[in-house]
């Protein structure tokens, strides 16, 4: 794995530790690094920015207060 710059999705999920269809599909969602394309069969992403969705996610499952909870759960 690079230290930094850009990596394949594949590399990017290993990063992650997801499987890459997973990854392909957060991808898709708001929020989530966006990919660069660097040519019809090329896509990248920014490691850093990885990095930072990872930490930011990890933070939102840390806080006791957070949105999002399901309803039920815990009652």
């Amino acid at each position: 794995m690079k230290a930094d710059g850009f990596v394949r999705a594949r590399e990017g999920a290993e990063f992650l530790g997801v499987g890459e269809s997973t990854f392909w599909n957060w991808a898709k969602r708001e929020g989530f690094p966006k990919p660069i394309r660097m040519g019809e069969r090329l896509t990248l992403f920014a490691l850093e920015e990885l990095r930072a969705w990872a930490l930011a996610q990890r933070e939102a499952a840390n806080d006791p207060g957070r949105v999002g909870r399901k309803a039920g759960r815990n009652a």
